[in-house]
Order: C-alpha cells, then structure tokens, then sequence
C-alpha cells in the first residue's frame, strides 16, 4: 500500500474525475496572493456551472482552476483534479495538442509549459482541434489510447508528490484544525497524518526557499537592468547638456519680435518707405525695401539698433516713379548666455 492508497482510505485524499469538472486558466500578476474568497469573486465567471466550487493552483504567473458543482464537492482536507495529473504527465511535450481516444474524446492542450484546455469534446472533434490549434498557434497533434490514458493517471496518482498535496489543500474548508479532523477520523493512523502533516509543512519550507532564490535571482537580474537604465539616462543627460551648449552657442538669437519692432525703429513712416521682402535664413536676414530715401541713412539706423552686425548694401536701383528699391544684408547678433 502506497502513501496514496493510505490518504485516500482515510479520507485526507480525493481524486475528483474529469468528468465532473470544467478547466479554464488565466494569467495573473508575479507575486500575488489570493485567497479562496478572491479566486471565487474573480474567476467564477469563467465557468459554465453556476456558483461553483473552485479548487486552483498557481503556477508560473498563471492560476489554473477546476469548477465543479457543490453536490459533487469531495468532503476531503486534499482534492486532486484528475485533469491536473494528466496535465503533469504530459509537462515535458511543453507545447502541443493531445487527443485521447477515450469515450467520449479527452483533449489537453499545452503551450509553453502552462496548461491551457483540459476538455471532454463529444462530437466534431476535428473541427475542436483545428480551431484551438489556430487559437493558440500550435500545429503538433498527438494521438493517444484509452490505455495510454489510464496508464498516465494511475502513474502519476501512484507517484504524488508531497507539493502536490499541499499544493491543493482546501485551507478555507479545513483551516488551523485540520489535526483535530483527521483525529476524529480516526485512532491509529492519526500518527501518519501527523508524519504527513510534518512532511507538508517541510515542504512548504523547500517552496519558501525555492521562492527566495527565484527573488534572488529576480534582484540580480533587476540589478544588472538598473545599471543598464541608468548608462542609458547618464547618455540621455550627456545629450542633453550637448544640445544646451549648442543651443548657447549656436542657436541664441534675439526674439523675432524685437528684431521686427527694430525694423520699424529704422524704416519710419514719414520716409515714405515700404518692406517689400523680408527673408531670414539662421541668423541672415535678406532686405528689400522701396523709399526716396538715402540708402546710408537706413545702413546708419541699423547698425545703431545693436541688433544686427554685417550690415551691407548688397544692392540698390531706380524705379521708373524715381523710387529705389534697396536690397540689404545683414546678420543678427547672437545673444550673451541666453540675455
């Protein structure tokens, strides 16, 4: 007799059937804790059964959940879902489609590592397997027997684990007295419970250093991301101090506005001039301006704004209405330090 046959003859173990279940999984955050209370108010949607009994576990950022209904509910510390040992059977394919030839057909699917569908499929069993190949991109099928099947569950119900047990122990059912339970179950094997409790509770310890080597691993790994960010913003400053040297050196001109209103200061009204083109490429400005007046007076003007250097006369000529069109060129001054 097995450690199996001796938790499921005193009713610490029950295996609940495929049959009686509905399997559906769902992604969840690193780290996370839930409590049956939570599993129940955000996941019970994803079952058929209405208000179900949910038994889960957590594995790799993923909850995987078993529905059943209430009347079905095993009255044992530790329930197993049939499907779940199936699934652990099949682990190593890590991504495929299996197709039991059972009656009804059985269909697993696996992607990743993670389990996906554990179905009962009773009829188009070839249009099920082609639409969750396409839903989950997996193009290997495997084909297996009825007997292939048994062999498997018997397998693995033989060989389980003692994280296996605490892994689907029903804490909100049977909580902190779950010694004084098995006690009225009965006498003499109360001293194998205990033995197993021990073993449950020292396997939870191998989880809980498990869990720090893998959050060890996690702060090495962010570590040595930080220090990436970190180059990273240290090259991001570099480039922005750059810029704003260019920007002081290069780039800091007087405002728009002020070298207009300057333009006014030196073309008045009463000179009877107009701008007839104003062109600025960077810090040259092209001039073109018609007046009666002295090209010198306006040359004169600019220069005396503060505003420009270069100030040339680049070209001058008469209009038939003895207008001149004057044509200037001329530099903006670039500002001290950004004043």
């Amino acid at each position: 007799m097995n450690l199996t046959d001796i938790l499921t003859r005193y009713q610490i173990v029950s295996f609940i059937p495929m049959v009686k279940t509905v399997f559906s999984s769902a992604s969840i955050p690193s780290q996370i804790k839930l409590s049956g209370e939570l599993v129940r108010i955000n996941y019970s949607k994803l079952s058929s059964i209405k208000n179900p009994e949910i038994i889960y576990c957590i594995e790799n950022n993923q909850i995987n959940l078993w529905f059943f209904e209430k009347n079905v509910f095993p009255k044992t510390p530790i329930i197993i879902p049939e499907s779940y040992l199936i699934f652990k059977a099949l682990k190593e394919l890590d991504t495929a489609i299996v197709v039991f030839q059972t009656n009804p057909v059985k269909v697993f699917i696996l992607k990743d590592g993670q389990y996906k569908v554990a179905a009962i499929v009773k009829k188009n069993k070839d249009l099920f397997i082609e639409l969750a190949g396409m839903e989950y991109g997996i193009s290997k099928v495997l084909y297996f027997e009825q007997t292939d099947y048994d062999r498997m569950y018997q397998l693995q119900k033989k060989s389980i684990k003692i994280k296996d047990l605490y892994r689907f122990f029903q804490r909100d059912i049977f909580p902190e007295n779950i010694l004084a339970y098995s006690i009225e179950r009965f006498t003499y094997p109360a001293v194998i419970f205990i033995v197993i409790f021990i073993l449950m509770t020292y396997g939870q310890t191998i989880l809980m250093e498990q869990k720090v080597e893998t959050l060890t691993q996690t702060y090495h790994t962010l570590k040595q991301k930080n220090q990436t960010i970190k180059k990273a913003i240290n090259t991001h400053n570099k480039n922005v101090e750059k810029l704003k040297t260019f920007a002081n050196e290069e780039l800091m001109f007087q405002d728009p506005v002020v070298i207009l209103s300057s333009m006014y200061d030196v073309f008045l009204p009463e000179d009877n001039t107009t701008i007839k083109q104003f062109r600025q490429h960077g810090e040259r400005i092209s001039l073109q301006v018609e007046s009666e007046g002295n090209p010198v007076k306006y040359l004169n003007r600019l220069n005396k704004t503060g505003n420009f250097s270069n100030v040339i006369i680049k070209d001058s000529f008469a209009k038939k209405d003895n207008k001149k069109i004057l044509i200037y060129d001329l530099h903006i001054k670039k500002l001290n330090n950004g004043y």
